[in-house]
């Protein structure tokens, strides 16, 4: 997987959708990206080494404080330095809408 900086290459300004076909969904921006890379990442899960995003701990939280679904698997490293901290959805998403930035919104 090619790894980008969040910042930098966020294609994402607004997504809508549903949590569980219930609650109605609308993140924008980092929290669309961190979504969107949990739903690619699957039962495997995502770590912030992974995406080279540190402050992934903190979306996280912001997505859980909408009404997503997260677990948080602990993992002691092979080398012993330590926990590795990977992240997974648990919710199922239904995704209505996605809203591009301008740099990448350039269909024709």
């Amino acid at each position: 997987m090619l790894r980008t900086n969040p910042i930098l290459h966020n294609p994402f300004k607004e997504i809508r959708g549903y949590v569980d076909e219930r609650h109605k969904l609308k993140l924008e921006d980092e929290l669309a990206w961190a979504l969107i890379h949990l739903m690619q990442a699957g039962r495997l899960g995502c770590s912030p080494e992974s995406l080279m995003a540190p402050g992934l701990s903190q979306l996280i939280c912001e997505l859980r404080k909408v009404g997503i679904g997260i677990k948080t698997v602990r993992a002691k490293d092979l080398k012993g330095r330590g926990f590795r901290l990977r992240y997974v959805l648990h919710s199922d998403i239904l995704i209505t809408g996605i809203d591009l930035t301008e740099a990448f919104n350039y269909a024709d």
